[in-house]
């Protein structure tokens, strides 16, 4: 078991755990994925406003993927920063 002994890794591990909320909280705001779906079930012959909101769609789908990546980003650098810190601790005499 590892034992934390830094104020610092006690605050990256509470930046993990906020960068974790906020995914659970991006991946449960997902209505623009439900209209997308609706939007590429549609046959050609759609109408100029339903091509107008699919394209909206579109646009608001994509926003979701980044703060997701965003979101990802993040977590992977406060992993590898809490990975560095656990080894200077592991050889701490």
């Amino acid at each position: 078991m590892i034992n934390i002994r830094s104020s610092e890794v006690q605050e990256s591990l509470e930046s993990l755990n906020k960068a974790v909320a906020r995914l659970a909280e991006v991946a449960d705001s997902t209505p623009e994925r439900e209209g997308l779906n609706k939007a590429l079930s549609l046959n050609e012959n759609l109408s100029a406003s339903a091509r107008i909101e699919f394209e909206k769609l579109k646009l608001e789908h994509a926003s979701f993927r980044q703060q997701v990546s965003l979101v990802i980003k993040s977590l992977d650098d406060t992993i590898g920063y809490l990975d560095a810190k656990i080894l200077l601790i592991d050889k701490e005499p």
